[in-house]
């Protein structure tokens, strides 16, 4: 992308638009240049009008330039460029092209991917092993493993096994998709970007899988997937890394993106608020953490002898269970077994069976330090 500027001086460009122009170029004396003698090597020795409509035609700062290139003297390898001098319409792929070959002042396609960075991580674990879902999102399956590393998390295959990552893609997402150019980028520890880009079909039959392509990282295939799931009651798409590969290997990876058009801007992202990046996790995922021997605690009320509720002002994408780990107690008391259901559409009400309560009186549930009450409403197929 380049205002083209040719060399010759200033007489002989007003000589050459003229010809080129006015189509009178005449062919100056073979062996001559401007009336002074030129030898058979020199460019212009056999045909003067020729040789600069050919240099004119690289001139692109004047209404002249363009009327030639409306009238095909401008060859044919300079079709499809984009140019700063004249007014064009550019295809969607011309514009990310041009936008990143200059850099485009760090422009960015948003990344539809939910914890692209691995910053979120509520279960609060260093490691994670396959299959679980271990950084808000992210699953993985039997083989593979997570860890923390510098500037990322390093990805493990274990010996006979394929790698296998994925997370869950809303409908609304997946469906201003299909049809459309994407781009898939990985961003290593060490900053380099391996990217993959094409176009999805307009649509992935139920049950199935489409295999997008391979992004290399280093000599390491990894196959990009999108899968139409229905299990456990759930439909919608996952975005699925997978490797045929069985041996073990180690990749480094700072960062993941998806978005559309032909181009990653993935080396242009800086890495995103924590608490902006928390709160789209938290759709799916909360967890209720104690922080001190004496439990974080909130108040409910008995219900029962054995059942407490208590309520919490929390927006989740849909339903969720609860589990808990550690001890957690109503009371004082230990709790024998939690669950969960919507109250309405911005409270989540827990139900916590334990014993010795009065019915109608309040009471407070502990979550002391270690312990956990993990609420979710990540998808069945995750």
């Amino acid at each position: 992308m380049a205002d083209y500027v040719s060399a010759l001086t200033g007489p002989e460009m007003d000589e050459a638009l003229y010809d080129m122009a006015s189509h009178t170029s005449e062919a100056w004396a073979v062996g001559t240049r401007n009336g002074q003698a030129v030898t058979s090597g020199d460019p212009t020795y056999n045909n003067n009008s020729r040789y600069w409509a050919g240099r004119a035609s690289t001139y692109n700062t004047n209404a002249q330039a363009a009327a030639a290139r409306a009238e095909g003297a401008v060859p044919a390898s300079t079709e499809g460029a984009v140019f700063f001098s004249v007014s064009q319409s550019l295809t969607d792929a011309q514009q990310a092209r041009a936008k990143a070959n200059i850099g485009a002042g760090g422009m960015s396609n948003p990344n539809l991917l939910f914890n692209p960075w691995f910053l979120v991580d509520q279960r609060g674990s260093t490691t994670y092993s396959g299959p679980t879902t271990g950084y808000d999102m992210w699953r993985i399956l039997n083989g593979t493993s997570m860890t923390s590393a510098t500037n990322g998390k390093k990805i493990s295959l274990a010996e006979g096994y394929h790698l296998n990552i994925q997370q869950f893609i809303p409908s609304d997402t997946m469906y201003n998709l299909l049809g459309k150019t994407i781009t898939v980028s990985i961003r290593g520890n060490s900053g380099i970007i391996y990217s993959l880009t094409g176009t999805l079909p307009s649509s992935i039959a139920s049950g199935t899988t489409h295999y997008f392509g391979n992004i290399y990282v280093g000599s390491i295939a990894i196959n990009v997937r999108f899968m139409h799931d229905v299990a456990g009651g759930y439909s919608g798409y996952t975005f699925w890394l997978y490797s045929g590969a069985t041996d073990a290997f180690d990749i480094y990876v700072r960062a993941i993106k998806l978005e559309l058009g032909p181009v990653s801007t993935l080396a242009n992202d800086m890495p995103p608020f924590y608490m902006d990046e928390l709160r789209r996790c938290q759709l799916y995922l909360r967890v209720i953490r104690g922080i001190s021997s004496s439990g974080y605690g909130f108040v409910g009320r008995a219900m029962s002898a054995t059942v407490a509720a208590f309520y919490l002002q929390a927006y989740m994408a849909s339903t969720p269970t609860t589990t808990y780990t550690g001890s957690p107690t109503v009371n004082g008391t230990a709790i024998s077994a939690i669950s969960s259901s919507y109250r309405n559409s911005e409270t989540v009400e827990l139900r916590v069976t334990t014993t010795g309560l009065t019915s109608g009186s309040a009471v407070q549930v502990s979550v002391p330090s270690g312990s956990a009450i993990i609420i979710s409403a990540e998808p069945s197929t995750l």
